[in-house]
């Protein structure tokens, strides 16, 4: 059986984990890792380059030593492979990604008991503005979600999907919520007879058009919409991927019938998101995180990681049944293929 992570750490290891975690990513925000990408530098060096007025500097630079993220020579720091990743010409997800956990997340953890005790949304209590009010309203935190999803998309989710998802005979694809077209644009890019159509709100568009250009597709389209109320109607294939973990039921209902509404009876729905009830096989690396990815999700949003059995509930109120459920390499992915009911 391949070794688990965190089912071989006790509690004492896990804090002292999240510790790590919280400097990395302070050494990140100071830019310890950009200065060291141009050059081995002195204490004394960086010291200077990121304005210190105290002596942790030296604590937290031996940390990362034994973290492997910085190696020291002599009297210099010099940058590891493991620390390429967080610095910014890298473009990495996980730069990214610690920022959005260390900022965004960890405050709405701090608030979980009042989320348990009323309910209120744990990201909401944090930031006064639940996760989309919010993103609006702070163009510096948009700015960094969206460079963790592009990023996380892109280098961590596409190859699979391109890889896994059944096209099939189909002639037309709409990506529901499909954002600059990252989706789109890679299936385009590997289907040239298959239309693909990036549906989302219509602010997307000049990036859209920007990441559609980029890639000299001839084959892909954005089309602005609300996705609760006007899917582009008569499409072979519909997908929309990590979309409905965000939201709460309601709302899940509200997507799903919005796009079995924009179905032919012949069109078929591919839903790619985690499953809580998935069975991993022994083999799988660390299968615990679907459950950590879900204390995440409802940390983060007023959505979940769901089980099949939920899903099954959302999409039979929304005029659709599932007709299989077939797993990704990756341990956050499934693809729910579902057809719209009939008549």
């Amino acid at each position: 059986m391949a070794k688990s992570i965190l089912s071989d750490l006790n509690c004492y290891e896990l804090i002292q984990a999240s510790y790590a975690a919280h400097a990395l990513h302070f050494l990140t925000k100071v830019k310890i890792f950009e200065f060291l990408v141009t050059g081995p530098k002195t204490l004394d060096e960086l010291n200077s380059l990121s304005n210190a007025q105290s002596d942790i500097l030296d604590d937290l630079l031996s940390l990362a030593v034994e973290l492997k993220f910085i190696h020291k020579n002599n009297e210099k720091y010099v940058i590891a492979r493991k620390g390429l990743q967080l610095s910014k010409a890298s473009k990495s997800w996980f730069r990214g990604y610690l920022f959005v956990w260390a900022e965004q997340i960890v405050p709405g953890v701090l608030k979980l008991e009042d989320h348990f005790l009323t309910g209120e949304n744990a990201f909401k209590l944090a930031h006064q503005d639940t996760i989309w009010d919010y993103y609006s309203k702070n163009s510096e935190a948009n700015e960094v979600f969206v460079e963790f999803m592009h990023g996380v998309t892109n280098q961590s989710l596409i190859p699979d999907i391109v890889d896994e998802l059944v096209v099939g005979s189909a002639r037309s694809l709409v990506d529901v919520a499909g954002g600059i077209g990252s989706l789109a644009g890679a299936l385009a890019s590997k289907y040239e007879e298959l239309l693909c159509i990036i549906c989302d709100q219509p602010a997307n568009k000049s990036n859209a058009d920007r990441h559609i250009s980029a890639l000299g597709l001839k084959n892909c389209q954005f089309m602005g919409v609300n996705i609760f109320d006007a899917i582009p109607a008569g499409h072979d294939l519909y997908t929309i991927k990590h979309v409905l973990h965000d939201w709460d039921d309601t709302n899940v209902i509200r997507i799903l019938t919005s796009i079995a509404e924009a179905m032919r009876p012949d069109s078929r729905l591919v839903i790619i998101e985690g499953l809580i009830d998935r069975e991993f096989p022994e083999t799988f690396d660390n299968p615990e995180f679907i459950h950590t990815r879900n204390f995440e999700q409802r940390v983060w949003t007023p959505g979940k990681v769901r089980s099949t059995k939920h899903f099954q509930s959302l999409c039979a109120q929304a005029g659709l049944h599932i007709e299989s459920v077939s797993p990704s390499r990756g341990f956050d992915m499934n693809y729910i293929e579902c057809h719209r009911n009939s008549n």
